[in-house]
């Protein structure tokens, strides 16, 4: 499934720009706001696919199902675990169409649901 159709920047604009994690208040009950504003829902390594759509679609990614999500979650995850960059990966998206806040939040918030291990090895790898 094309990632534009299915899948703000998130914890990688925040490193980018020397922000230091999550923001620990809460605007709304079981919602984390990153210091960039972009809204985790549900838990870091929960991998819950409903919440990753739902953050999908606060970026304007339409489409697809919690399924469809959690697959592309897992596609990022493999890739990380094989190695590539963060910012490879974002690469890639944009170069299929997706914005730099969606490509960012694509993997950003799939490593934050699915495989958080990940997400604290950027930009060193």
């Amino acid at each position: 499934m094309k990632a534009a159709t299915l899948i703000a920047g998130g914890l990688i604009g925040a490193a980018a720009l020397g922000g230091a994690g999550l923001a620990t208040a809460h605007a709304e009950p079981g919602v984390i706001v990153a210091p960039d504003g972009s809204r985790y829902y549900g838990d870091q390594g929960d991998g819950n696919g409903l919440a990753y759509l739902a953050e999908l679609r606060d970026v304007g990614l339409t489409g697809g199902t919690p399924v469809d999500a959690a697959v592309t979650a897992r596609g990022v995850c493999m890739q990380r675990a094989q190695g590539t960059t963060a910012l490879a990966l974002v690469e890639s998206y944009k170069a299929s169409g997706d914005t730099l806040d969606q490509a960012v939040a694509i993997v950003d918030h799939a490593e934050w649901h699915f495989c958080p291990d990940a997400m604290y090895t950027w930009p060193g790898n």
